[in-house]
């Protein structure tokens, strides 16, 4: 049996706590130098040190590489929706101007003209709109 199994076996998954008293006459659990099951603070810390060290390294190492990769993967993310974001009012501000340039050559005042700017401006429909 591994040395921490054997503290968990004894002091249960986590440290207890002293109860602490609203005595004054007794000063020590007031204080909380005294602790529940006759254990001290650097027994307490030994435990949680030996604690730490449940998963191995290699376990370790995977768990930072992966948090690694997602923080990164999701400021591409953020990059990407601030893009589309930009795109998107791109796309519309384009459809204003095609529909305003569609009006203006479209307006009686270019048939008056010598030389109207529908002759000089090749203009496609829209495809699919």
């Amino acid at each position: 049996m591994t040395e921490l199994n054997k503290e968990k076996r004894l002091h249960g998954n986590r440290p207890r706590r002293a109860v602490k008293k609203h005595d004054d006459n007794n000063d020590e659990e007031h204080h909380g130098h005294h602790r529940a099951g006759g254990r001290g603070r650097k027994e307490d810390k030994y435990f949680w040190a030996r604690a730490q060290q449940i998963l191995p390294d290699t376990t370790q190492r995977v768990w930072w590489a992966l948090e690694k990769g997602l923080t990164e993967y999701n400021t591409v993310l953020k990059q990407r929706k601030v893009l589309i974001d930009a795109v998107s009012a791109l796309q519309m501000q384009n459809s204003e101007l095609k529909a305003l340039l569609r009006q203006y050559l479209g307006s009686a005042v270019n048939d008056e003209l010598l030389i109207p700017p529908t002759q000089m401006i090749r203009v496609q429909e829209p495809r699919g709109l």
